[in-house]
């Protein structure tokens, strides 16, 4: 049996939901969301990217930041730029602001999605151009409330993303979609 250990990523614990990772180049990155309604998004980068002992790369020292999103402007809420800060509290106030209880989340190349449940919207972020937009999961290809992605087909221009649609109080349902990758979000 194979006893669990807590990672640098919970800090002192909290209602973590998905994780994804980021090894382009000669950076590794981890990124966690936090289902809370200022539940910052966290990204881990470890001091070493040692991936002949991997399972010590979330157990080690590095910087912890969070994902702090700047809208274009008062009137264009939907994109803009982001910064990482290490300061918690404006990580915090900022995910509770613009994404609160975030949950899915996944990355492909140099692009970076989440989900904010609360929000009903998916959150796409330019890992290179520090750039962002988001979109409604009321319309379209989504068709209840968004929750868990995962990219599990052969096309890298498609994600699958998991949505509950809760009909009854006692039944949810769990329907999985898939959506083309919007390249021009940006």
């Amino acid at each position: 049996r194979i006893e669990g250990r807590r990672t640098v990523l919970g800090g002192k614990g909290g209602s973590f939901e998905s994780f994804a990772f980021d090894v382009r180049g000669n950076r590794t990155h981890f990124f966690v969301t936090e289902d809370y309604r200022d539940g910052a998004l966290r990204r881990f980068t470890p001091n070493s990217a040692n991936w002949s002992q991997p399972e010590q790369m979330l157990h080690g020292d590095g910087v912890m930041e969070y994902l702090v999103l700047k809208p274009e402007s008062k009137t264009v809420q939907n994109r803009g730029t982001y910064e990482w800060t290490e300061n918690i509290k404006i990580g915090m106030r900022n995910a509770e602001e613009y994404f609160k209880s975030s949950e899915g989340i996944d990355t492909h190349d140099n692009i970076l999605y989440f989900v904010s449940k609360k929000q009903h919207e998916l959150f796409t972020l330019d890992l290179d151009n520090f750039t962002w937009s988001k979109s409604s999961t009321e319309h379209g290809a989504f068709d209840g409330q968004p929750d868990a992605m995962q990219r599990l087909v052969d096309d890298p221009e498609e994600i699958v993303y998991f949505t509950e649609d809760v009909s009854t109080k006692t039944h949810s349902e769990v329907r999985a979609h898939c959506i083309r990758r919007q390249t021009s979000a940006f």
